[in-house]
């Protein structure tokens, strides 16, 4: 039945907002609640919540008190047909009561899989994607997967799949097929539930085909999470002979979208959503079709400068760079090309940072795609056209004030250094027992002119900006996170110079930034010795706790001095 707002002309009535309220705290109170423990009260509530007023506060608090009671309702069977029954009501309806139904699935699904395998709420879930627009739907999709590649048959398998898939795959065939009613069919859902929530649908046209393809997008974009939680579960017999199928017939659809997609970007980037589940969950399934899927990349994004057409061919790289034949290599290397000119011109246009703060998204997207390059097809980099190109950028991007574009730029740089600088000396190479890892370090070593020769006209100006940046003209935490940091490229360009010429390389730079009256010449040293650590054996590991802390000392420093006002950071 429909669930109005709170009151047509008001507030709700004093008693409906008691229930509200007890319905809340009871939520609160279940959470604690041993599953063995009875509460005849907690029973009988949830078995008559079918009863409750019509007054969507406190559907919503019913609800989240199903989610929260899930462990308690598992051993309970009698329970689980009048609460899945209250959940798949309120699946059937747009706005937020979908939305509190999809979080309630998602507490069902994890604390009484068996129950929810034999029930008809994955279906009420799949047969409402136009209605749900938002990251719960995605979270049950999610979880609705793995219950299905958990299933202990073939049979409740193949069944599951078909059940779950096919739904999703023949709405977005169908919108591909006609996407001027696709959205007006969207449109439609999403108006029920701006009208549940007590405002009025707009009128205009522009608004109305925004909100349909809004809609559409969430439509294409519930395959992804759903084919990611088939692939989630370990052990299972799902493979790729399963889905092969419908991947097939879903090929087109997306095609055909991707057209639709040049002048909407929210359908540009479930599309490539789409196929970034699909890449991640079961590569096999594109075997054969990588160098056209990369033209067909390339060519959307030339025409429509989105930056998620990026995104999925570093996935592609990702996937396919470094076991593909020459050929497949070379498409992959000419959609790069093609991308990142796109890219560099944008950012260039101003010859300022000013395009690096504005478009985080483009600079981190970017550098996504020419780092998995790096990573996957180095060979092919090292000759790339445009790899100068793309070290002066990476330059400029470090003068960025947003985090994001900072972190995809620094490990950019770091990941060019890493393929030419071995992180493991001679001696220590011969001690390897690991085949490929060993075969990774000869390929670093026989690369690493090549690197010395791009790296080496931006060395210097690269290392000075870092010593700047841990001085506090960066973030914080582009100092010391893992990969992609301040400390893992110092760490990286030391072992391609190597120390003994590392050593006064670094000493001058670290001079030249930060002055005696900040950090004492006695203090320098110990942070150049800490930087120029090289460990052997069990004892590398200390390496990054030394540079982190060397470079946090600095950072220290020149903070301090700062706000004393003795010290001006450097722009």
């Amino acid at each position: 039945r429909a669930v109005p707002p709170a009151a047509a002309g008001g507030r709700a009535p004093a008693e409906v907002r008691r229930l509200e309220a007890a319905l809340t705290v009871t939520g609160f109170a279940v959470c604690g609640v041993f599953a063995d423990t009875e509460l005849p009260m907690l029973d009988a509530l949830l078995s008559a919540l079918h009863t409750i007023p019509s007054y969507a506060d406190v559907h919503l608090s019913a609800l989240s008190l199903v989610r929260k009671a899930a462990p308690w309702i598992a051993p309970r069977d009698q329970l689980f047909a009048p609460v899945s029954r209250f959940v798949e009501a309120h699946l059937r309806l747009p706005g937020p009561c979908a939305t509190g139904a999809c979080r309630a699935l998602v507490g069902l699904t994890r604390a009484c899989p068996d129950h929810c395998r034999a029930s008809s709420l994955p279906t009420a879930l799949v047969n409402s994607v136009m209605k749900l627009p938002d990251s719960p739907a995605a979270d049950a999709l999610y979880q609705l997967g793995h219950l299905v590649a958990t299933s202990r048959s073939e049979t409740a398998l193949s069944g599951g799949i078909a059940a779950l898939l096919r739904p999703l795959v023949a709405a977005v065939e169908t919108i591909a097929a006609d996407p001027t009613s696709g959205i007006r069919a969207a449109f439609s859902w999403r108006s029920e539930g701006i009208q549940l929530r007590g405002r009025r649908p707009p009128s205009d046209a522009e608004a109305v085909r925004r909100i349909g393809v809004d809609g559409v997008a969430a439509a294409i974009g519930c395959i992804g999470p759903l084919i990611s939680g088939l692939a989630s579960a370990k052990g299972s017999m799902l493979g790729p002979e399963h889905l092969r199928p419908t991947v097939a017939a879903l090929w087109p659809a997306m095609s055909s979208l991707l057209e639709m997609g040049k002048s909407e970007e929210s359908i540009a980037v479930a599309v490539c959503a789409c196929h970034n589940a699909i890449l991640g969950a079961f590569p096999e399934l594109y075997r054969g079709r990588v160098a056209s899927l990369a033209r067909d990349l390339a060519q959307k994004h030339e025409e429509t400068k989105f930056s998620c057409f990026m995104y999925s061919g570093s996935r592609l790289i990702a996937e396919f760079g470094l076991a593909s034949a020459a050929p497949v290599k070379a498409a992959l290397a000419e959609m790069v090309t093609r991308m990142a000119t796109e890219a560099f011109a944008a950012l260039a246009v101003s010859g300022t940072v000013e395009p690096f703060n504005r478009n985080p998204i483009l600079v981190d997207e970017l550098f996504c795609l020419i780092t998995s390059m790096a990573k996957h097809l180095p060979d092919e980099l090292l000759g790339w056209s445009l790899l100068d190109d793309a070290l002066r950028c990476a330059y400029a991007g470090l003068f960025s004030s947003r985090q994001v574009a900072q972190s995809a730029v620094l490990l950019f740089i770091q990941t060019v250094i890493r393929i030419g600088a071995p992180f493991l000396d001679d001696s220590e190479l011969l001690a390897v027992r690991d085949v490929s890892l060993a075969e990774r370090m000869r390929n670093a070593s026989r690369r690493l002119p090549a690197v010395k020769a791009s790296i080496g006209r931006y060395g210097a100006a690269i290392v000075k900006r870092l010593i700047a940046g841990a001085a506090g003209s960066m973030h914080k935490h582009s100092i010391t996170s893992s990969a992609g940091s301040i400390s893992s490229v110092i760490m990286a360009m030391r072992d391609l110079l190597k120390v003994g010429a590392f050593r006064p390389f670094f000493k001058e730079q670290l001079d030249a930034a930060v002055p005696d009256s900040v950090m004492h010449p006695e203090e320098k040293a110990k942070v150049l010795e800490n930087v120029c650590f090289r460990g052997v054996g069990p004892s590398r590991s200390f390496e990054f706790d030394k540079v982190d802390r060397a470079l946090l000392d600095i950072h220290q420093r020149c903070m301090s001095a700062f706000r004393a006002g003795r010290f001006d950071i450097p722009e």
